[in-house]
């Protein structure tokens, strides 16, 4: 074999193990932690998005969970798949083994303690990402429970997410769940459809239910939450359509691109 022709296989093997050849995936990727209503919204926001043909998404939300849940998946995402654009949905779950504090209790909901464990929490969370990532703070809608209780947790939460989302350059927060909400904030389990789009599950000409019956979920048939109806609600979940195109159009917006309503259909 000649020098000329030992040097070219050499050359080639070289470009064939750099993965040169291969199609390279120019799209911009955009992942999505969250809880249960996270969860419930996934499947909008990943056909919103990913219609363009121009963005890739991966979707962590898992039911129950909270910020600390999170810590060992973004350890290795962040790494491997370091993505353009991030969606972090929380209501504000207080069951994880990840959130006992001193002498192994959790805090309070609502509390001072739970308020700065979330801060604490949340801003782990951002920190995780470079400064490339930009991370989009997304805001629940308020739960019946903030009827009852004379104060609005959502209201609190949203409020930290803004207060985070100002000490970092490439932080922003949205009111998602202000779509879903009354007038001030207030809880709503049937709203006014938009006034272009479709409206399902109508109580009365023009309104749609966008709430669980458990009062926090967005499946109209919940009565409690289950893992089986918040991946798979047996009827349209209006509420998880209008939540999911908010978080989708701040994902796009970030990644210099556009995001497309998707047909509103069963999970």
């Amino acid at each position: 074999m000649t020098l000329a022709r030992t040097s070219g296989l050499l050359i080639l093997t070289a470009l064939m193990a750099s993965g040169c050849g291969q199609g390279v995936d120019t799209r911009k990727k955009v992942n999505l932690y969250g809880d249960s209503l996270g969860v419930e919204a996934a499947p909008f926001i990943e056909r919103a998005l990913t219609k363009s043909g121009k963005v890739s998404f991966l979707s962590r939300a898992r039911s129950g969970t909270a910020p600390c849940d999170w810590r060992k998946v973004l350890k290795h995402d962040v790494p491997t798949r370091t993505p353009d654009a991030v969606l972090v949905e929380a209501y504000g779950n207080n069951a994880s083994s990840c959130q006992t504090g001193v002498g192994g209790k959790r805090p309070i909901l609502d509390s001072p303690e739970y308020w700065a464990m979330y801060r604490k929490d949340l801003v782990q969370t951002v920190n995780a990402f470079p400064r490339s990532t930009k991370v989009i703070l997304v805001s629940a809608p308020a739960a019946s429970v903030d009827m009852k209780s004379g104060h609005s947790h959502k209201k609190r939460m949203l409020a930290l997410m803004r207060s985070i989302a100002r000490a970092r350059s490439n932080v922003t927060s949205v009111d998602a769940g202000g779509r879903l909400e009354r007038p001030l904030g207030h809880y709503a389990r049937i709203i006014p459809c938009a006034v272009t789009g479709p409206c399902p599950n109508h109580p009365s000409r023009g309104k749609a239910v966008v709430r669980a019956k458990d009062g926090l979920h967005f499946c109209p048939v919940i009565y409690w939450a289950k893992v089986d109806l918040l991946e798979h609600c047996p009827v349209v979940a209006y509420g998880a359509w209008r939540f999911g195109i908010v978080a989708a159009v701040m994902a796009a917006r970030a990644v210099g691109t556009t995001a497309y309503p998707p047909p509103l259909v069963k999970h």
